[in-house]
């Protein structure tokens, strides 16, 4: 039972910092297009 919950922590734990750093990856694509393409850009549309 405790190997069941710390696989399961483990799966919670990897699956958020893989949010956090799809958001990142993101918002750096977000800020290297606003430079490409000048400042019109607006990465909240």
């Amino acid at each position: 039972m405790a190997e069941w919950l710390l696989a399961v922590a483990a799966l919670y734990i990897d699956w958020r910092a893989a949010r956090r750093v799809r958001y990142v990856y993101n918002h750096a694509l977000d800020e290297i297009y606003a430079e490409q393409y000048g400042n019109d850009y607006d990465p909240s549309y």
